[in-house]
Parts: C-alpha cells; structure tokens; sequence
C-alpha cells in the first residue's frame, strides 16, 4: 500500500503541474506541440512542451513552464531555437506513444501522466479529463509499464471499469465510497482522486475482502471485512 500511496501522490502532483503549466503556456502559440511532460526536480515540477521527431529518437522543447512565487503559478517561455533531448524527455514521449497506441480511441477526453519506474522503465497512465467544473470523473483508467526506452508494453493493468462522476458532495458528506471491482485491492487513481478532489474529502475503497479508507494526505489503511 505504500507503493500504491507513493504513486499516486506524484501522479497527483504530475497533472497539478501539467495544468498549471498548459495554462501558462495557452497564452503562447501552441501549434507545434504535440506532447506535455512533467518532471520533478529539486526545487518543484517542470513541464516541458514539444513534439518527438519523424523518426522519434529525440524530443524537441519548444515552450517550458515552471512554478513562481508560491508554486500555485505557472510562466512559461520558449525555447529558441528548440532544445533537443534524446534521453528522459524522448523516453518519456516515446512511452506515452506506445500507450496511447494500446489504449486507443475513446469517447471522452483522457488525460496522461509519464512518471519513472524501477530500473528506468515507465509508468504512464491514462486517465479520464474532468470536462465540467467541480466534477471529478473516476475510473476507465489504465496504467502501463513501459520498457526504458519507451517503445515496448510490459505490463498493461487496467484500474477501474466504468467512469463515476464525482459531484459536489452533499453537506454533512464525511466521504466519498466505491467498490473495487477489478482487484481485491485500491489503486494508484484512488490515491490520486482523493488528492485532487475539492472539497478534500476520505474515500472508502470496499473491496471482496478488505474495507480500505484513503485519508486526504493519500495514506492508506484497510480493515478485513467479516
């Protein structure tokens, strides 16, 4: 479970930072961009916009965006002439590709983290863009892990079936509740949709066996149901 917790807290901070940093960079011309991707650093998060090259081998920078202040802004700035990368940012892009590829279409706007897995392989997950204001929308996810060069699926698991929309909660609402249906366990994107969810609100998680709660900081304790 701390893996789980772990996971789904740079998740969270992942798309924090690619919306912050895609509202910064909306005021810039944006037709040459094709892929966004968040990186920790030392101080905070930086997302890097740009597009892979024809034969994919390295990834062009063309606008990169990184907090101010207290962290809950964006600036962005272009890069000229466009930086190019043939490591983490082309990996990364390549990964998402590849899963974006095994995923295939959908009815509904998806987003996608990239974040780095053991032995440099990839975690990319996609997940469902919220598309109304103050809704949260869970479930039909998938997280894939990605060979370290970013061309091959390794492992695909697929986290919930159908989407719930998460409304505002009534008052007097102490948490939110789902059942698991696809393991007998939470997933990465319960963690990240108790970290993202405004108000903050705990989400039981009630699965075959076990009774978990997610508490608002992403921790996770579980109970055996009798």
């Amino acid at each position: 479970m701390d893996g789980i917790t772990e996971r789904g807290r740079l998740l969270a901070a992942y798309d924090r930072a690619a919306w912050l940093g895609s509202d910064a960079v909306l005021k810039l011309p944006t037709e040459r961009i094709t892929h966004y991707i968040a990186r920790e650093t030392e101080s905070d998060w930086v997302v890097s916009f740009g597009r892979l090259t024809a034969n994919a081998d390295t990834f062009l920078v063309i606008f990169e965006a990184f907090s101010v202040d207290d962290a809950a802004h964006y600036q962005a700035g272009a890069i000229s002439p466009p930086r190019a990368d043939i490591d983490y940012l082309a990996r990364a892009a390549r990964a998402i590709n590849t899963s974006a590829d095994a995923f295939g279409s959908a009815s509904r706007s998806y987003n996608v983290g990239v974040l780095p897995a053991a032995s440099g392989e990839w975690w990319v997950y996609l997940y469902p863009a919220p598309t109304i204001e103050g809704v949260w929308p869970h479930g039909s996810d998938v997280r894939y892990r990605v060979s370290h060069d970013g061309r091959r699926i390794l492992e695909e698991r697929r986290l919930h079936k159908e989407v719930i929309e998460y409304g505002p909660a009534p008052e007097g609402t102490k948490s939110g509740v789902h059942t698991a249906i696809m393991d007998d366990i939470v997933e990465d994107t319960d963690v990240f949709l108790v970290l993202t969810r405004r108000p903050p609100m705990p989400e039981l998680v009630v699965s075959r066996s076990f009774l978990f709660t997610i508490d608002i900081d992403g921790r996770i304790s579980c109970t055996v149901r009798r």
